[in-house]
């Protein structure tokens, strides 16, 4: 079975000042990649442990994980591919999110692939083609590299380096609605129905 998993990174932290907001770019890729008839879960780490992500895409034995990032990410992002090597050493890892679209070159050092800005058509189409060709990360050279928009490698002797794309508005309306996001639907509830907010220092 041909699977993909997108991390978002964030884990609560409860603190006073804490701001949660769903990660919609990965429920969108999520929905773009079930479009196409491939198997998608998001991991979204807001309401989850270190330890539950690395039991749970363990189970899922995913052949893609694709992890987001940014500034304030970069630390749980760079321990979850470190732990995603280890624990699934066959998967293909992918960066994705505004740092990684800014620095890409420091993310090649960690991951497999990166997808620079826009990559809502070209990442999933990646996935698609990944497996059709039955490819692994060392065979990614046997996909038409050149062809998806924002893709950046600099692993295993290969080096890609294609330009980003910006959809038109046309183009995002055809986008189908964020899925799986766990953080857009907290899993717990306080007492009197309010959803888990901030919690005060003690």
């Amino acid at each position: 079975m041909s699977r993909v998993a997108i991390v978002f990174p964030y884990f609560r932290t409860r603190a006073a000042t804490e701001m949660l907001f769903p990660p919609l770019g990965a429920a969108t890729l999520a929905g773009e990649l079930r479009e196409l008839g491939v198997e998608t879960k998001v991991f979204d780490c807001t309401f989850d442990t270190f330890a539950r992500l690395r039991k749970d895409l363990s189970a899922y034995q995913p052949q893609i994980v694709g992890i987001y990032s940014m500034v304030s990410l970069t630390r749980n992002t760079l321990r979850i591919a470190e732990m995603v090597r280890t624990t699934l050493p066959d998967s293909l890892l992918v960066a994705g999110g505004p740092l990684p679209t800014v620095f890409p070159a420091r993310y090649t050092q960690h991951f497999d692939a990166v997808f620079r800005g826009e990559a809502d058509v070209s990442f999933p189409r990646f996935c698609l083609d990944f497996f059709a060709q039955m490819a692994t990360p060392a065979r990614m050279g046997e996909l038409p590299l050149d062809t998806y928009a924002g893709l950046f490698i600099q692993h295993n002797g290969l080096r890609v380096d294609n330009p980003t794309v910006h959809h038109r508005e046309s183009e995002l309306g055809r986008f189908p609605c964020p899925t799986g996001a766990t953080s857009i639907t907290p899993p717990t509830r306080r007492r009197g129905g309010r959803r888990p907010g901030p919690q005060p220092r003690r």
